[in-house]
């Protein structure tokens, strides 16, 4: 199993964005070069540090998008019914 680091929302980083955009892309990028078959992402950074969860949902569907990921079965694990909801709505869009 590996982890990834949250991206904090507001606090040190400057640009909590691409700090979050990292999380996910160097996570799928391990995924790829460790030949996994699949990864499962939480709402990283959504919950304690309070990232926004309409864009942190926009930033993670649109990295796992992308091609270069598209062996990989990718699943998120949404733990409440606003996360789900948003990631619904974005999947279907």
């Amino acid at each position: 199993m590996k982890t990834t680091k949250n991206a904090i929302c507001g606090g040190p980083i400057q640009n909590p964005e691409n700090c979050l955009t990292r999380a996910y892309t160097n996570s799928l990028d391990l995924a790829v070069l460790n030949d996994c078959k699949s990864i499962a992402f939480p709402a990283i950074s959504c919950g304690a540090y309070g990232y926004p969860v309409q864009e942190a949902a926009e930033i993670a569907i649109s990295i796992c998008l992308k091609s270069k990921y598209e062996n990989l079965a990718i699943s998120f694990f949404y733990t409440t019914n606003q996360l789900l909801s948003v990631g619904l709505k974005l999947l279907k869009d």
